[in-house]
């Protein structure tokens, strides 16, 4: 309490306030994670108590526990690189506390999880496809868009990330593993994130990975582009790193497949099965590019140059960026509606010979690693219970087993943790984690571990 007190004494009313001491130092602030090479960097802002000691970094590579501290002694600084780290092992979780000179010690900082960038875990395939009806052209299931892109990719070490069932948008921490990626979107919906995560792409390309984007208008989605034609200064992501300068569009422009600019790729004719008959084997949505780096494919048309249908003919739609070590090529068209056939001789020339991915385990003649397998769920759809295999080679790795539905929230955990034996059966009864009954609809299966993701599709009756 505190009074005033005049020159006779007199004393004033008390006025009171009620506080404690700070008997254990506050929480670290800004604790962030930064993938390096072979390495995960960690960083803070300094505390400013007197008595500060230093800190202690904690791992896990179990989500929901704080692991013990990895470093003998207290931290002085404010950053340490975990150097003990691999691709193949899943993503570690860190979290930080700060202690004094008394030995206390302050609450855990949220938790943050990375992976370091080793290049060395294949190729991750991410799918921005949206989950559409598939009711007509430009409205794909995502069932359909991964059933092509993983037979055009069958060939090779593959991990998938799906952006509709991914709560976050994809960080350098997600990619930095993988030694190269597929990116495609096959539908009229926006299709932004790779404009929101240009900084995490470039970092990628920076540290020697390599790209191949499949997507719909990439102006918008690497530029948020609004008008025609478009062009795009040097230091914007899509010319400095996917060498591509402009575009322009047309809404009556239409494409019959892209014609190859090198003897070493093939040309990419549209499947007409996959198309309207009344369209004659073309598309719409197909940019026509201005090329600053290497042109790779342009635009195709079975009309005349001087119609509005040919009026993108010949300009590109393939284009090649290289960056030192890394690649970076895109389409402005979705493979899904080119021919299987060259598609496939396509994703050969450029994984294979361009990238230099291994095929299988680098014997043209073996079958490639299994890796992550999840098999069908049976029955489905179902009412009661579902129940389906999972095959891992790699059974010391955590591994988790969720359930999502359609806004991508999870609403069910069905397994967490190390399998006994390489595979596995898991049953789901259609009840969340407070086991309360689910709605009917549609929900999404997905198996992770070690950096590895498999998605299936459930439908739930009641």
């Amino acid at each position: 309490m505190v009074a005033s007190v005049d020159a006779d004494q007199n004393e004033s009313y008390r006025l009171s306030a009620l506080a404690t001491p700070r008997t254990i130092p506050v929480v670290p602030q800004d604790f962030s994670e930064t993938p390096v090479n072979n390495g995960i960097l960690l960083s803070w802002t300094a505390n400013t108590e007197l008595d500060l000691a230093g800190y202690v970094l904690y791992r896990s590579q179990d989500p929901d526990t704080h692991g013990d501290s990895i470093h003998p002694g207290y931290l002085t600084g404010t950053s340490y690189t975990d150097t003990d780290v691999d691709g193949a092992s899943g993503y570690y979780y860190y979290s930080l506390r700060a202690v004094d000179l008394a030995a206390n010690y302050s609450a855990y900082t949220e938790i943050v999880s990375s992976r370091p960038i080793t290049l060395d875990q294949g190729i991750l395939i991410v799918d921005e496809t949206k989950n559409l009806s598939g009711t007509n052209m430009f409205q794909l299931t995502d069932q359909q868009a991964d059933d092509f892109y993983d037979g055009l990719m069958q060939d090779y070490r593959i991990s998938h990330w799906d952006t509709e069932m991914e709560t976050d948008y994809i960080r350098l921490a997600d990619m930095g593993v993988y030694s190269s990626i597929l990116w495609h979107g096959n539908d009229i919906s926006d299709m932004d994130q790779p404009y929101i995560v240009r900084e995490a792409l470039q970092d990628y390309l920076n540290a020697g990975g390599n790209i191949l984007f499949s997507v719909m208008v990439p102006s918008q989605a690497f530029e948020l582009n609004s008008s025609y034609p478009a062009t795009f200064n040097t230091n914007t992501f899509i010319n400095q790193y996917l060498g591509i300068s402009g575009a322009d569009y047309n809404n009556s422009a239409r494409f019959n497949g892209a014609v190859s600019a090198s003897d070493a790729m093939p040309d990419l004719p549209i499947d007409a099965d996959k198309v309207p008959p009344t369209w004659s084997g073309h598309i719409f949505r197909v940019e026509g590019l201005t090329a600053s780096g290497e042109t790779l494919y342009t635009y195709g048309s079975a009309y005349p140059d001087d119609s509005n249908q040919g009026s993108l003919n010949d300009m590109t739609v393939g284009v090649m960026r290289t960056l030192g070590e890394s690649k970076a090529i895109t389409l402005s068209f979705p493979l899904y509606y080119v021919e299987e056939a060259p598609a496939r001789q396509f994703v050969h020339q450029v994984f294979s010979n361009l990238f230099g991915e291994p095929v299988g385990n680098n014997d043209p003649g073996a079958s490639p690693s299994p890796g992550l397998q999840l098999g069908s769920a049976y029955p489905n759809p179902f009412q009661q219970s579902t129940s389906f295999r999972v095959v891992s080679d790699q059974s010391s790795v955590p591994l988790s087993v969720d359930v999502y539905n359609l806004r991508g929230q999870k609403v069910k955990t069905i397994f967490r943790g190390q399998t006994s034996t390489r595979s596995s059966e898991f049953t789901w009864d259609g009840r969340d984690d407070q086991s309360r009954i689910c709605s009917s609809g549609i929900y999404f299966l997905k198996v992770s571990q070690g950096g590895q993701q498999r998605i299936r599709k459930l439908l739930l009756s009641k």
